[in-house]
């Protein structure tokens, strides 16, 4: 029966169509297969949907999808580019109205005594602390631009190494504005320590030197020691000095303290006095035999640490007495100093707080225009994508409009093929009618 079968089905395959039918199964058959791809055009969206529909327009809009595609990656930096500049900005901003608070500050001060003077000076201190921390909460993702100045915002728009914004962060803290902390005038303890050198030939140097101290803070200045010596030869025969002669600080009220090199000691001043140094070292050694003497190399000059632009003391021009360090257990070239009655000091905040506030207008209008371009990159970016993504929609995507009325014409189209197909078959039936 198997074989019966198989016979049946290969007699089947050989049965003689005529042309009249076999044109009309044909034409059937192709808008059958023009129905079914316009279905598929109708029910996915795509004209195009693989290299065999149309390798040109398939591989064309490809490549348009993965550069949009590049670009919306770059859109997502670009978005927290402008973020981050906007936290700084708002930080900046903030920063300017306690800055603005801090002058309005110094400028009471002038008509302030008393407990009002020192409160308004805490007040201050006060906020300029709030400045720093302000500052440091400026960040966005990992990223501080007012808090530091080694940090960088980089934000690239397209895969091009030369497309992106570099911006470098900026020290907006009290220490980057110069905004020092206010210190009440008042008597100083300052320290010093003191060298001996030589002249040429074998005369030793005893110098002494006048200057007028500004007042500083109440605060105790000790001296850092410093034991230096002296290398005298005689006679090819070495013999160490120590440079610990006497050494004579006096003040103007004929106050006298006596301090040696090795130790170091502190004394007090006050405001406007004058100070002067005096240094005397004795060497002996034998007569009548000559000899070599060799000064102290390295001699520094010595700043007293608190006098507004490190004014100097001690400098007679030859390197034979200075003021070699003092130890302030701080920074005393950032404290700004202020006393009751004393206008000039606060005149000289008030055009710190004016430069700060120049310097935070500056940086509040470069990261605005970083912003205006971050934004403008943005708006290029959505839009750019929006038009690479469009071109390729028209190479790829089906008109459903067209595909719709296509669909209707091919069903019309098949029905008229069978029907055709069916006229075909009934003129072979007339055939038949001759064998009846």
């Amino acid at each position: 029966m198997v074989r019966s079968a198989q016979k049946r089905g290969n007699d089947m395959s050989d049965v003689a169509l005529s042309a009249a039918v076999r044109s009309s199964l044909l034409a059937l058959q192709r808008t059958t297969d023009l129905i079914d791809r316009t279905n598929n055009r109708l029910s996915t969206g795509l004209r195009v949907a693989n290299p065999v529909d149309d390798p040109v327009a398939f591989f064309s809009s490809k490549a348009l999808r993965d550069r949009a595609f590049d670009f919306t990656e770059r859109k997502s930096g670009i978005d927290q580019g402008i973020s981050t500049v906007t936290a700084a900005l708002d930080g900046v901003e903030s920063i300017d109205s306690l800055v603005r608070q801090l002058k309005g500050i110094a400028t009471s001060l002038k008509s302030s005594t008393g407990t009002q003077f020192v409160d308004l000076v805490n007040q201050f201190n006060e906020i300029r602390s709030q400045i720093g921390e302000l500052a440091n909460d400026s960040e966005f993702q990992g990223i501080n631009l007012i808090d530091n100045t080694t940090e960088s915002l980089v934000v690239n728009f397209s895969n091009t190494t030369t497309s992106k914004l570099t911006i470098n962060a900026t020290n907006l803290r009290e220490s980057g504005l110069s905004i020092n902390p206010l210190e009440i005038r008042a008597d100083s303890k300052i320290g010093v320590s003191a060298t001996v050198g030589l002249a040429s030939g074998i005369s030793l140097i005893s110098g002494t030197n006048i200057s007028t101290i500004s007042a500083t803070a109440a605060t105790a200045f000790t001296a850092i020691a410093n034991k230096d010596a002296l290398t005298v030869t005689y006679n090819g025969t070495g013999v160490v000095v120590d440079s610990s002669g006497p050494i004579t600080l006096s003040l103007t009220s004929s106050v006298t303290i006596t301090i040696r090199a090795i130790t170091g000691q502190s004394f007090t001043v006050t405001r406007g006095q004058a100070l002067s140094l005096s240094l005397t070292t004795v060497v002996s050694f034998a007569s009548g035999g000559a000899f070599n003497a060799s000064g102290i190399s390295g001699v520094t000059t010595g700043l007293i640490l608190g006098v507004v632009g490190g004014a100097q003391i001690f400098n007679n021009g030859t390197g034979v007495a200075d003021v070699r360090a003092i130890n302030t257990a701080g920074t005393f070239q950032s404290v700004s100093f202020v006393g009751e009655n004393l206008p000039d000091d606060i005149d000289n905040i008030t055009v710190n707080m004016d430069a700060a506030l120049q310097t935070l207008r500056s940086e509040a209008q470069k990261l605005g225009s970083n912003v205006a371009l971050l934004q403008t990159r943005l708006d290029f970016t959505e839009q750019y994508t929006n038009t690479l993504e469009g071109g390729a929609d028209k190479l790829t995507l089906a008109d459903l409009n067209q595909e719709g009325a296509n669909l209707l014409a091919l069903q019309t189209r098949q029905q008229l093929g069978i029907s055709a197909l069916a006229f075909a078959g009934q003129s072979e039936q007339g055939i038949l009618q001759l064998f009846n």
